[in-house]
């Protein structure tokens, strides 16, 4: 694949991941910001805190930053924040490139797992509309053939249903 296809499937796939969660907004759910909180144990003083940088209402707005800054949020997620926080997740992985960064393989693993549940035990994976589930198999589909195997693996678990 020649550098201008790469670029090129990746931008297909970020258009595919806009349109299908372009509307989605924050709705009252877990922050990425007070899930890692949630992951390294913090008091109540260091949860308020965390809570208190989650102020994105759109996806877009989360700056990379933060998305590098909290790479074990990934797990603590509620099936809202998981739909919230996945575009963004998936958006700057394809932007940055951020193969085997700690927010990218949390993010992956977060996928892999066939009905991933959050911390009441529903499947996130079911949040998710046909479209979102397709851009999803999108993503892990260009990691895949980049010879991501935990995102081959993902999508053999779960997401091949929607190639």
């Amino acid at each position: 694949m020649t550098e201008h296809d790469d670029k090129s499937r990746r931008q297909s796939v970020i258009n595919a991941i806009e349109t299908a969660f372009g509307h989605i907004r924050r709705a009252g759910s877990i922050g990425m910001h007070e899930a890692e909180a949630v992951d390294a144990y913090a008091d109540e003083r260091e949860m308020a805190r965390a809570r208190a940088l989650d102020t994105h209402q759109r996806w877009q707005e989360i700056p990379a930053e933060d998305i590098e800054a909290c790479p074990d949020a990934f797990t603590y997620l509620s099936r809202k924040s998981f739909r919230f926080y996945l575009p963004a997740y998936m958006c700057w992985a394809l932007r940055a490139d951020s193969l085997g960064c700690p927010s990218f393989d949390a993010m992956i693993y977060g996928l892999e797992q066939n009905g991933d549940s959050d911390l009441n035990g529903l499947s996130r994976h079911g949040m998710l509309d046909e479209r979102q589930s397709r851009a999803v198999a999108m993503f892990l589909s260009f990691y895949a053939d980049r010879g991501d195997e935990d995102a081959a693996e993902a999508l053999r678990a779960y997401w091949h249903q929607f190639q």
